[in-house]
């Protein structure tokens, strides 16, 4: 009896490198962690200017993630703009992807990567919400909730208290 509990310990012990292998197959790569979404917001200009869109996009995954483009029922046009600098003079630049590195976070920002909202479909105010998917090359289609904000990036004030009409 003690020689055949021996062995079977022989033999675990010889097949636990192929069972730890196996079970990290079993669980999935580690990049099928999608892009991460947060702080997302839309900045309100009055006139029919075109309005944009700010947020924070993480990649949690191990392989760079690409967004390709955004849509939404409240705007005709949704297109992946960089704000850059040109000598002493600020130039917004069409882009036909944004790539973020594994492991690392993209700020959408006024001086940066932001989404140029184009041909509202109705009235957009401070203190509404609209949802946008985003479109990646390498994740599913993601619809995130962003709040519409006064032009200085402030949040409108509460329901009945004033603010851009």
């Amino acid at each position: 009896m003690r020689y055949d509990t021996r062995r079977a310990w022989v033999c675990l012990l010889a097949a636990l490198p192929l069972l730890v292998a196996a079970a990290g197959e079993s669980a999935g790569p580690a990049d099928t962690v999608g892009p991460r979404v947060d702080a997302a917001w839309i900045r309100w200009l009055p006139g029919g200017i075109p309005a944009a869109g700010y947020l924070t996009l993480t990649n949690l995954g191990a392989r760079p993630v690409t967004l390709l483009s955004a849509s939404s029922p409240a705007f005709g046009d949704i297109s992946l703009h960089r704000t850059v600098s040109r000598g002493a003079s600020m130039e917004m630049q069409s882009v036909a992807r944004i790539t973020v590195p594994p492991h690392a976070t993209l700020a959408f920002e006024t001086t940066g990567y932001h989404l140029m909202l184009m041909h509202p479909a109705g009235s957009v105010k401070p203190g509404m919400h609209l949802t946008l998917t985003l479109r990646f090359a390498d994740a599913p289609p993601q619809p995130v909730d962003f709040e519409v904000r006064n032009p200085d990036g402030s949040r409108a004030p509460p329901s009945g208290q004033g603010g851009p009409s």
